[in-house]
């Protein structure tokens, strides 16, 4: 039993107790229980041959057993919660009020319960408005890193491109050196940084190629030596 359930029996058992203990208060003060407010139509009232003059022992006697009997009935259900014979209407008040007081307290329970459920529905609200923020992130960071992809692949294309002019004006340029005196062509290639120097001998046939290492000047040769390697790998 959940524990909503659980309040709506307490309080269904604390009206029906209070109920009965009204028709117990109002029994034990004298009052027919006929001429009580809301509950008296529940009680048959004295038949019309009962309405004479009769001895107040018998009339007595007479009204207690019904009355008795009606009480036993309506308390059958609550038969754990009968009050002692000798109960003073103090105490019958006390019980009252104790009603009152747990009723009051379920009120404020069922108060609180509904008070948690506004707090976690807002909660959920606000996760969902998150969540919804960080799929919309999600779904911009998803389109930039397409754009940032798109670069990349132009920048890639931009750069073969680039590599392959710098390659062709080496070439030409080594076309200038593939021919003539290998003396005259190693002075000029001595100017040059020897990654530049690899380049251009990279663009020549081995023999001349070597031709114009062994022309370069000696104090560097190691230098231009090992670019050249590099350039041919």
């Amino acid at each position: 039993m959940n524990t909503i359930t659980k309040y709506i029996a307490g309080t269904c058992g604390a009206i029906s107790l209070f109920v009965t203990t009204f028709i117990v208060v109002a029994a034990l003060s004298g009052t027919p229980l006929h001429e009580l407010a809301v509950v008296g139509g529940f009680f048959p009232g004295p038949s019309k041959a009962s309405l004479g003059p009769v001895e107040p022992a018998l009339k007595i006697q007479a009204e207690s057993r019904p009355t008795a009997e009606i009480l036993r009935n309506q308390l059958s259900v609550l038969g754990s919660f009968q009050m002692p014979a000798g109960q003073t209407a103090d105490a019958m008040l006390a019980l009252q009020d104790e009603l009152r007081s747990r009723t009051a307290d379920l009120a404020t329970r069922e108060n609180t319960l509904a008070q948690a459920n506004q707090d976690l529905t807002a909660r959920e609200q606000s996760l969902t408005e998150r969540w919804d923020d960080m799929a919309a992130l999600r779904e911009s960071l998803g389109k930039w890193e397409e754009e940032l992809d798109m670069r990349s692949l132009e920048l890639d294309r931009d750069e073969s491109v680039l590599d392959e002019e710098e390659r062709r004006s080496w070439r030409a340029l080594a076309e200038m050196y593939a021919v003539g005196d290998a003396s005259l062509a190693g002075a000029r290639l001595a100017t040059f940084a020897p990654e530049e120097v690899a380049q251009i001998l990279a663009g020549l046939d081995p023999e001349r190629a070597s031709e114009l290492l062994a022309a370069l000047p000696a104090g560097r040769y190691r230098d231009f030596l090992d670019a050249y390697r590099t350039a041919i790998r």
